[in-house]
């Protein structure tokens, strides 16, 4: 809840909280629970990318599953990684399961993140995956063929445990070693998408988005060489890749926001299949509060060939529910 100044917008505090709301029209929002980790059953740190996944293959009482990263902030903010807990309510409170969870691609720091559960017609258990982003060195640094030398972070999917709590280890191996994060994940008619973003941290001017695209869920993945969030101006050089962008409004992406999440809305009657893009909007809120900044939705569409199209920035759009 602390305020973004002049000089700090980073929002790694050890104050931060989830909250979870409810919504029937994706317009009217109802807060269901302030603190859906409780503080007094968790270690102090920075917790942020929440994620939550329903499991009906669980006891009762771990029927919803919550993914999220931790950050010890008196390790000087060096120390990410993955943490899951469960509660018998979407909602919460939850209560940690795992810690400090092991991931395939054996990377000792973990970032941003995204669940994705493959529901499969006659499966008894649908499977779970994490799709992930990791920087530093390895666990294995003398390992040929480790990104150590080359930007810092790169991307992986995991198979998630029968009960979505941890990682089976089962993984894609590495991809988009460009120093990316925020991944999303999701799947269209038989085809698997991670979508990767620039390294922007809490940057206003946002990021580029780029699909990614698999047959099977842990790959392997192929570049699309799309970009969804391009620059508004393509001849300004690495675009979005300064903080606090480039002088002038051409400087910044299509829609200035980093992207945290893709959304299939369920069919209604005949209406065509529906998706959304969602983006943070970081230093956005007139009040100067982390916790207020807004964030940017925009219609995903895709072409004949099946790819994600380019994102069109559009003042309002409507849905069907």
């Amino acid at each position: 809840m602390r305020p973004n100044t002049a000089t700090d917008c980073w929002g790694m505090w050890a104050d931060n909280d989830f909250a979870a709301y409810s919504s029937e029209n994706l317009v009217d929002w109802t807060l269901e629970n302030p603190s859906v980790l409780p503080s007094h059953a968790r270690p102090r740190g920075t917790y942020f990318r929440p994620k939550v996944l329903h499991a009906p293959q669980n006891e009762a009482h771990e029927r919803f599953v919550l993914w999220g990263n931790y950050v010890n902030m008196s390790l000087g903010g060096t120390s990410g990684f993955y943490f899951s807990a469960v509660s018998a309510r979407p909602q919460g409170p939850y209560t940690i399961k795992h810690w400090n969870i092991s991931m395939g691609s054996r990377w000792a720091k973990n970032g941003d993140f995204a669940v994705f559960v493959d529901h499969q017609h006659g499966a008894l258990i649908d499977r779970a995956y994490i799709a992930y982003h990791g920087y530093g060195c390895p666990q294995w640094p003398n390992t040929p063929g480790t990104p150590c030398e080359g930007p810092d972070g790169y991307h992986a999917v995991d198979l998630l445990s029968k009960d979505y709590t941890r990682s089976s280890l089962q993984t894609s191996g590495l991809f988009d070693i460009r120093g990316s994060e925020a991944p999303v994940m999701f799947k269209r008619n038989g085809t698997y998408f991670v979508v990767t973003a620039t390294g922007c941290g809490f940057c206003p001017q946002g990021s580029d988005a780029r699909p990614w695209s698999a047959r099977t869920p842990l790959g392997p993945y192929s570049n699309s060489g799309v970009d969804l969030n391009p620059c508004r101006n393509q001849s300004i050089p690495n675009c979005g890749m300064i903080k606090h962008g480039v002088n002038g409004t051409n400087s910044i992406h299509v829609i200035p926001a980093q992207q945290a999440f893709v959304l299939q809305l369920p069919k209604v009657h005949n209406a065509p299949e529906q998706w959304i893009w969602a983006g943070d909007s970081w230093e956005s809120t007139p009040d100067h509060l982390k916790s207020h900044d807004f964030q940017l939705w925009a219609p995903l569409q895709f072409g004949e060939d099946g790819m994600p199209l380019p994102l069109k920035d559009v003042a309002s759009f409507e849905v069907e529910l």
